[in-house]
């Protein structure tokens, strides 16, 4: 429970520096004097009492900043009529006697009112069943006081509800020392991904805490659905395609990694021919002009030193394929010299004479893998297993 005090000089002339405020507090424990006694606090602004009866502390904490200028103890007998507005915290009745309560003064010291001018004093009870939980009460009135009355609250601004693209940030206040946002995350930067209300607490280093929230709507663009002819893996002069066949009608970039550098193709479509072996990126850029959201794709071609692999009938056959320990060939008569295993990038690791079609053909230890295999002017692909 808080109370906030407003005070005013009416004075057009006058001006009161060092104005001191105080209030009667009457905590009304119990009777005795050995344990009921006032005490204040040696570093919070916070007089208490202990009522024996109830087992509970009971105090005042000033939270207007100013400095405690004074308390006053038990009074054991105190006969004089304290001030009316004590009653107020008593029931209804005349009050004659205080025996046995405890009576303190807490008051502000320095609220400095120049003539016209205005202050603001706060105090707030608090209470606990032990001196701990007295202090953790007091500390916790104080940082709500500082933090919210007097507006050192951290600012957090999520801005207005809008629309937002999959993959875009949404931030908050930076140097806080925790985060908390309502898709669970604890960074100062999120990315949301669906549409909805998004909020974020925050605390910062003077345990003051942060609020804001904003709804969402998330736009983001369809699956991409690509097709590469003759696939991810192509040789040297043979004829490279990639094609979005979605037909939606976003904007296509697509950015090839070549031998000679970057190249860029406008389009839904892409056609190349490598002229030299290795491992090239692909990278798809794609925006939606309704909306501005954009994302990209990537992937990677690995190019071979071989010819076009071969498909034509009458090319020669290996089985089984994939395979172990080897395979037998089948081939047209009119192939002759080697047969050679290449790996993916063109390094030759094994070559044998031709036999006779239909012979098998051991192969020696090599590790699983895609390998490419050459007959005269054939070739194809031949897979290892484990």
């Amino acid at each position: 429970m808080a109370f906030v005090y407003r005070l005013e000089n009416y004075s057009a002339t006058e001006s009161y520096q060092d104005l001191s405020v105080g209030w009667w507090l009457d905590f009304d424990v119990g009777n005795n004097p050995a344990t009921d006694r006032s005490a204040l606090h040696p570093t919070l602004p916070l007089v208490y009492a202990y009522n024996s009866a109830s087992s509970r502390f009971i105090g005042a904490v000033l939270l207007s900043g100013q400095t405690l200028h004074r308390r006053i103890g038990r009074v054991d007998t105190f006969s004089a009529i304290p001030p009316s507005y004590i009653s107020l915290a008593r029931q209804p009745g005349g009050v004659t006697s205080t025996t046995g309560d405890v009576f303190t003064l807490i008051a502000a010291r320095g609220v400095d009112l120049p003539a016209g001018g205005a202050d603001t004093v706060a105090l707030a009870l608090v209470g606990g069943y032990s001196l701990t939980e007295l202090e953790m009460g007091a500390e916790a009135a104080l940082a709500w006081y500082d933090c919210l009355v007097r507006g050192n609250a951290p600012q957090v601004d999520l801005g207005p509800d809008r629309r937002l693209c999959r993959g875009d940030s949404l931030a908050g206040p930076p140097g806080m020392v925790s985060y908390t946002w309502s898709n669970g995350y604890a960074t100062p930067l999120i990315y949301p991904t669906q549409s909805g209300l998004y909020w974020l607490l925050v605390q910062d280093a003077q345990d003051c805490w942060g609020y804001d929230e904003v709804f969402l709507t998330v736009d983001s663009l369809e699956a991409a659905q690509v097709q590469f002819t003759p696939g991810l893996m192509v040789a040297v002069g043979q004829p490279f395609q990639a094609t979005e066949q979605s037909g939606r009608p976003y904007q296509y970039t697509w950015r090839l990694q070549t031998p000679s550098g970057w190249q860029q193709f406008p389009g839904p479509s892409l056609n190349y021919t490598f002229s030299s072996a290795g491992t090239y990126t692909l990278l798809l850029l794609r925006q939606d002009p309704a909306t501005g959201c954009q994302d990209s794709l990537a992937w990677e071609i690995t190019v071979t030193v071989t010819s076009n692999l071969s498909s034509a009938s009458g090319a020669p056959t290996l089985h089984p394929n994939p395979t172990r320990e080897g395979f037998w060939l089948g081939y047209p008569a009119e192939a002759a010299g080697s047969l050679r295993l290449y790996t993916a990038a063109g390094k030759l690791v094994w070559e044998a004479p031709l036999q006779k079609p239909g012979s098998w053909y051991a192969l020696p230890p090599l590790p699983a893998g895609t390998y490419l295999w050459e007959v005269g002017p054939y070739r194809g692909k031949l897979v290892l297993l484990p």
